[in-house]
């Protein structure tokens, strides 16, 4: 009896933890389907959107829905106000977790991103009608109103590790979240065409160096919050025309060089650490994606007949090591889905056997089979999308347990 008692309270006190820990969670899982809605961990629908509204979920302020190249966003914010476009009038509007309307600005801003680090970046157009419209950027605080320069800035970048680096009147610098003004870039430097924000304590200051061809080509430099330079490409790079770089994450940062003829698109990369050390290098990438949580995946290009097509597919951690999936695989998706996890679609070239699932590169190995498009990932569950049904519905990958399903006849 004794015992009886004892699992019946374990039950509850499991139950009442995950209650708890639903209420409290700062950040819900997305599904795109339309209306939206938003779920907690146990799948529970939180809240839901009008309908043909969308989120606005990247850093840039625009929405990305997509599952193959880069997947769509995986967490909305429990906590902070969350934007929306609604794809039929244009219009941007401000919603709370549950879908409930907060405020909105119209067509005033062409994009405003989620939350960051307590602040939204806005994006607006003056004068569309005229020849040379102009952009200008405009910071919201929590509750939708506009601070710092009201006017707006001709650039920014959003707030990140305290600070967001900013152009006023042709001049660089960074605020913080007060405000205060920050210059710490050396006023000898010239031709300066951007500048992010700190990324891993750093931040990348982007320079035309000259042509090549009809492309310019650019020297990045990378300074503290000090204003002290911790790297410069010139050092490791100086004879190569380099065409981008991304900013650090985990402390390697990737760039990209433009081809013999002046080309990107089938060019050089390579990963360097902030040391300046060459972490990896590669002749040609299919796309070129930044570390997150000590990974990366890697899809490399070759020639056949004229044409680029994929090759060896991998997940490379920050030390360079190469995680494969056997011999005779030939890859046709690899995607970054939520931290250590990656969208992995593979066939054996010897049997045709294919293989799609959510591999863990942690653990080095799939946790989960599916058989159709994966849409995101957050605590255990993963969202899915058939789209010959037009179905979305989320599985819990531990338990096998399809939580949430807008197929109403499962």
């Amino acid at each position: 009896m004794r015992i009886k008692k004892t699992k019946y309270f374990l039950v509850v006190i499991i139950a009442v933890f995950n209650l708890v820990e639903s209420k409290c969670q700062k950040t819900l899982l997305p599904i795109y389907s339309n209306p939206m809605v938003f779920l907690d961990s146990l799948g529970n629908v939180v809240g839901t959107l009008p309908e043909g509204t969308k989120i606005l979920n990247t850093t840039d302020g625009k929405h990305n829905k997509g599952y193959i190249h880069g997947l769509a966003g995986n967490t909305v914010s429990a906590n902070t106000l969350i934007p929306a476009k609604d794809f039929n009038t244009g219009k941007i509007s401000f919603y709370d977790k549950t879908g409930r309307f907060t405020l909105s600005y119209g067509d005033l801003f062409e994009a405003i991103s989620p939350n960051k680090d307590g602040f939204h970046l806005a994006k607006r157009i003056d004068g569309k009608s005229r020849m040379l419209p102009k952009t200008y950027y405009n910071f919201l605080n929590k509750n939708g109103s506009r601070v710092f320069n009201y006017n707006g800035y001709e650039k920014a970048d959003v707030f990140n590790e305290g600070y967001a680096a900013v152009k006023h009147r042709s001049r660089w610098f960074y605020i913080n979240n007060q405000g205060d003004r920050f210059h710490l870039i050396d006023s000898t430097i010239t031709n300066i065409k951007d500048v992010s924000s700190f990324y891993d304590g750093l931040s990348k200051i982007k320079i035309r160096k000259g042509m090549c061809k009809y492309k310019e080509h650019f020297r990045y430099i990378l300074i503290n919050k000090k204003g002290d330079v911790v790297l410069d490409t010139d050092d490791i790079f100086p004879n190569r025309f380099i065409s981008q770089m991304g900013v650090m994450r985990d402390s390697i940062s990737i760039l990209s060089f433009f081809d013999d003829n002046c080309g990107i698109h089938w060019g050089e990369a390579a990963y360097i650490g902030i040391k300046g050390n060459i972490v990896a290098q590669f002749d040609s990438l299919e796309r070129r994606k930044s570390f997150v949580d000590g990974y990366v995946p890697v899809i490399i290009l070759k020639k056949e007949n004229q044409r680029y097509v994929k090759g060896d597919g991998f997940i490379m951690d920050n030390d360079g090591e190469r995680i494969s999936f056997g011999d005779n695989k030939k890859i046709y998706e690899l995607s970054h889905i939520h931290k250590q996890f990656y969208w992995v679609y593979i066939q054996d070239s010897i049997d045709s056997s294919r293989i799609s699932g959510v591999f863990d590169a942690s653990k080095r190995e799939f946790v989960y089979r599916n058989k159709h498009n994966i849409m995101g990932m957050k605590w255990d569950l993963i969202s899915l999308y058939d789209s010959k049904n037009n179905r979305y519905y989320v599985v819990n990958y531990k338990t096998g347990e399809t939580v949430y399903d807008t197929d109403i006849s499962k």
